[in-house]
Formats: C-alpha cells, structure tokens, sequence
C-alpha cells in the first residue's frame, strides 16, 4: 500500500475559504441554517438547541454540501471540526473554513484525519496567538498530510465508521446515565425539602428563613493589594455539590468600605438573580463553603440564615426551591437576560423543621450527594476513556497503523 505525502489543498476541489461575516440573527426553518463555531456538537453532529438560518441568496455565497467540511479558525474551539454528512440545506460563518473534496479524495477519511494526532499537532503549534486564537484558510491550505489511495481511504472510513458508532453508543449511554444520575438528585432533594406531609413543620415565609439579602458587586479589575478579594460568579457554582467557593474564583478590586457589608460567610445561601436561559432559568442556588476572602458578582444575591435555621440546609432548601420549578413564575424578562423578582420569590411559604432535623436532613442530603459525586465521577472517567479511544484508534488508521482489512473484534 502506498501513501502519499501532500497539502491539504492539493485535496480540495475548490480553494479552502473561510465564510460570511453575517451575525445571524434569523431563525427561519425554511432558510438554510447557518453554521456556526459554537453549533458544532460533534464530528458529525450539530447543536438541536440552537439555530440561525440566511436567506437563500446570502447563504449560497457559503454554501455547505453534503460532504464538505469545515474547522474552527479562532476561538477556543480552535481546530473543532465537522463533517457536513446529512445534506440538509446549509452554509457556515466566517469563524470556519470549508474544506470541498476533490477528485479521488473521500472526505470522511479528511474528516477523520482532523481528529487525529497529526492534524491536531500541527494545530498546536502553528496557531497565531493574538486577541484571539486564530488559524485561518491560509494556514489550513497548507497543513500536510499522508493519505492512500481512494480505495483504501475508502476502506479506512468505513472501519471507523463503524468503530466510531459503537463508541458513541457507548458513549451516548454514558451520557444518559449521567442525566439520570442528576435527576435523581434533583428528585431526592425536592422530595426531602417538600414531603407530602410535613408534620412537625413550621410555615413561614421564605425570607424569615434570612436575616440579611444583599446584593453582590463586581468590584474593579484587581491592583495586588489587600483590596484584592474572590468575586463569586454563577459560573462558579458547583452544581453537583451545590455549593460555591472552593474552587479558584475571579479575582477583583473592592473599596474597604463596601467590602466590609459584602464579604461572604461560610454557610451564606447565593442565589443567582440575573441571568439565566430556557434551558436553564434564573433562581439557582447554592451554599458558600470557600475559606479565602469573598464576594458574590452583581448577578447573584447573599443571604445569610437566621441563627435558628441552619446554614446547609438553607442552602438545599434554596436549591431544592429552583429544582422544584419555584422560581419560574417570579422571572422578568428583558432583553437578552431573565431577572428574578426577588420580593416576590422569597415571600414564599414554606415549612420548615426543628433544628434538629434541619441538621439530619442536611447531612443526609450531602451523604447522598457524595454518592452521586462518586458515580459521575467513575462515568465521567468512563467517557474520558472512549475519547482517549476514539482519537487513538482515528490517529492508527489514518497513519496506516491499522490493517484496516484484518481488523476485528468489538470495541472495549
């Protein structure tokens, strides 16, 4: 078998490009969708939970067809690529460049190259670090590659085709453990904050469960002094453990005066109250468990738990409020963001137990959520492992490492 050493554009049947510079603000299904970097799910897959489309005459001007490729020219995506397989009416945005198969080239086995080993080392080192991470169509034109002859490339794509989807059902099924695993979280939290008969509770109002609610800050840019603090932002939440703190936050500049009204407690209950999206609406909540020096952003709100209530459970009584959908019809919308009507959210009823139980709840309730850690854990490792396996596999193939024609046996 004999393979040659070339360009990628000596591949192409057209010159590599990049696309249109359009913001893609329409969402018309009868146009063709418009591919972005952030809509790439997979090699071959886009995003089901976001769409832009471009009247017919702009996007022929970019047009995908069925086969073509394209790859992340900037960004932190840098490389990302995908295979354009199904045909659906489409054409891609100027952060991609489109890779058009010429003669005696099957894409899928270009495609597969761009998930192996070579093409991502070339990547790594060639990328031109600015303000932003690019590799544009020039760069892409040139990156090397050894590739057979049509039928072998043919037969190269084919054994990965199959290898891949068993991988991916693998996978997928991982993934599926992984969302039950949240929602079995999500039920056992709510069912123990709000079981059916509360007897020994008492009913108050949700903010009689605080005795402050303030307002976060962002604070300035940071100066290296002691005005330097922690800032908290939602992206900080842990959403498995519910807490927020413990990890490596954003460091910000805070005037001593306000800082002294707004550093953060261990046990204080942040409550996201800007922000938000239809998958995920505004109202998480989460305790703070940090040890260093703190604040919350201006999108999130620290309250802080009454004596007689304790502090962790405060926390799962929050969380288990937006997982038991609370929140929802207390959420404004304005342009681009939800905000959430705090008044109104915490003049809520709720019945709350004895301290005691309060504690017994809390502890086992993060019992729990250390069981549930451990098992995502072990599927994230799982999942990991298909990908180290995936590209390994990818990277043999397309290098000639595999006799494809001699391969067998299931993937493990």
């Amino acid at each position: 078998m004999t393979w040659t050493r070339t360009r990628l554009k000596f591949l192409a049947g057209v010159p590599i490009r990049a696309g249109l510079g359009e913001p893609g603000l329409q969402a018309n299904p009868e146009w063709p969708r418009y591919v972005r970097t952030t809509d790439i799910a997979g090699p071959r897959e886009l995003r089901s939970d976001t769409f832009a489309s471009l009247e017919p005459g702009t996007a022929r001007l970019a047009e995908l067809l069925r086969g073509d490729l394209v790859m992340v020219a900037a960004g932190a995506t840098i490389g990302k690529s995908y295979l354009h397989a199904k045909g659906v009416a489409a054409c891609f945005a100027g952060y991609l460049v489109r890779f058009r198969a010429g003669p005696g080239v099957d894409p899928r086995f270009v495609a597969y190259w761009t998930e192996s080993d070579p093409y991502l080392d070339q990547i790594s080192v060639g990328a031109v670090r600015s303000t932003i991470e690019n590799f544009g169509a020039g760069r892409y034109q040139n990156l090397w590659l050894d590739i057979p002859d049509l039928g072998e490339q043919r037969r190269i794509a084919d054994f990965l085709d199959a290898q891949t989807t068993a991988m991916s059902q693998i996978a997928e099924l991982r993934a599926h453990q992984q969302a039950a695993l949240r929602e079995r979280q999500s039920t056992e939290l709510v069912a123990r904050m709000f079981p059916v008969a509360p007897g020994g509770r008492t009913t108050s109002r949700l903010k009689q469960v605080f005795s402050s609610v303030r307002s976060g800050l962002w604070g300035a840019d940071p100066t290296g002094d002691d005005h330097d603090v922690i800032c908290v932002r939602v992206a900080d939440f842990d959403r498995l453990r519910l807490t927020a703190g413990s990890r490596a936050g954003t460091v910000r500049s805070v005037d001593p005066v306000r800082l002294r009204s707004r550093t953060l407690r261990h046990g204080d209950v942040l409550l996201e109250k800007s922000g938000g999206g239809d998958k995920a609406p505004v109202g998480y909540a989460v305790s703070f468990d940090g040890v260093a020096r703190s604040v919350c952003s201006n999108f999130v709100a620290a309250l802080r738990p009454v004596p007689e209530v304790h502090p962790r459970y405060a926390g799962l009584l929050m969380a288990a409020c937006y997982h038991a959908g609370h929140s929802i019809p207390f959420i404004k919308q304005t342009t681009g963001i939800q905000n959430l009507d705090r008044p109104a959210y915490l003049a809520q009823r709720v019945a709350v137990p004895s301290l005691r139980d309060q504690r017994k709840i809390a502890c086992g309730l993060d019992r729990s959520i250390g069981e549930h850690l451990s098992l995502a854990g072990a599927i994230e490792s799982q999942l990991d492992l298909i990908a180290e396996r995936r590209r390994a596999l990818i990277t043999a193939a397309v290098t000639g490492r595999v006799d494809v024609t001699t391969a067998r046996g299931a993937v493990g």
